[in-house]
């Protein structure tokens, strides 16, 4: 969806800084990201240790 979403929301002048994504192959990639900057909700970096998810 990166790939799809990404072009319109800076056609739309946001800039786009990706922090967690799946790319088409199904691989995860995750910037490191501080919650003081605003929390992500469902991120690897914020899900509770028994909703957390195998990611690799």
């Amino acid at each position: 969806m990166l790939d799809t979403f990404g072009p319109v929301f800076a056609g739309a002048g946001f800039e786009l800084r990706p922090l967690e994504w799946w790319d088409a192959p199904g691989t995860f990639h995750h910037r490191a990201w501080d919650p003081e900057d605003g929390p992500v909700d469902h991120s690897s970096q914020l899900e509770p240790p028994q909703r957390r998810v195998a990611l690799g």
